[in-house]
C-alpha cells in the first residue's frame, strides 16, 4: 500500500534528522525509552519535546518530583489527525459465571466507570466517567478522548510475539536506513503467518 510506504518514509525522514531528534537515527534507535522522555528535562534541556502516551506523566512525576504538571510540564492533542490513536488494555471473561457478568457489567457501566475515574486508575472504558477524574492530566486526557471524532487502537503489544517483534525490527531497520518497500514486505509475511 502506497499509504503505508509514504508513512514510513515520512518517519524515516523525521526519525533520522538530528535536527527533530536527538542523535539523529543512532539516537532514536539506542535511546533507552525512560530516557527519551527525560531528555526535556535535563540541563540544558537536549530535546523540546517528546511524543509519548499518557503514562509519561506519572515517569516524570516519579523522576523529577520537584516539578509540576500544568507549570513545568504538560501535554497536547497531536494536531491534524482525524481522531485518536491509543492503547488499550482488553478485557475478556472466559465464564459465564454470574459473578463474571456482573464484573464486566459492573467495570463497563456508569457507576464502575465513575468509580474507575474517581481512582485515578487510568481512562475509564465508557464516556459515562467524564467529571469523576480528580488528577488534572486524566481529566485533560479524558476530555480529549470523549471530545475525539474517532478512535483507532494502536495494536501494539496487543499482537503476537513474531509479528510484534518481525514489526518492531521493520521500523528500526528503516530508521537505520534499509529499503521500505523490501521491509514492508517482510513485515507483511509476518503478519500472513501470525493471521493462520
Amino acid at each position: 500500500d502506497q499509504g503505508v510506504q509514504d508513512a514510513y518514509a515520512t518517519y524515516y525522514k523525521w526519525a533520522s534528522d538530528a535536527k527533530y531528534t536527538v542523535g539523529g537515527a543512532d539516537g532514536t534507535v539506542n535511546t533507552k525509552f525512560l530516557d527519551a522522555i527525560y531528555k526535556v528535562f535535563s540541563n540544558p534541556a537536549e530535546a523540546m519535546m517528546v511524543k509519548q502516551s499518557g503514562f509519561a506523566g506519572g515517569s516524570i512525576a516519579t523522576q523529577f518530583p520537584d516539578l509540576k504538571y500544568g507549570t513545568d510540564y504538560d501535554f497536547f492533542e497531536f494536531p491534524g489527525v482525524q481522531g485518536l490513536q491509543g492503547g488499550a488494555d482488553f478485557m475478556f471473561s472466559f465464564s459465564d459465571s454470574a459473578a463474571a457478568k456482573a464484573l464486566v457489567s459492573y467495570l463497563t457501566g456508569t457507576v464502575g466507570g465513575q468509580n474507575w475515574a474517581k481512582a485515578n486508575f487510568g481512562l475509564s472504558p465508557n464516556k459515562n466517567a467524564d467529571g469523576n477524574y480528580s488528577d488534572p492530566q486524566s481529566i485533560k486526557l479524558s476530555t480529549i478522548l470523549s471530545s475525539a471524532t474517532g478512535f483507532t487502537f494502536d495494536i501494539g503489544d496487543a499482537i503476537g510475539a513474531p509479528f510484534n517483534n518481525t514489526e518492531f525490527k521493520g521500523v528500526v531497520d528503516v530508521v537505520q536506513g534499509k529499503d521500505i518497500a523490501s521491509t514492508l514486505a517482510t513485515i507483511a509475511a509476518a503478519q500472513t503467518e501470525s493471521l493462520k
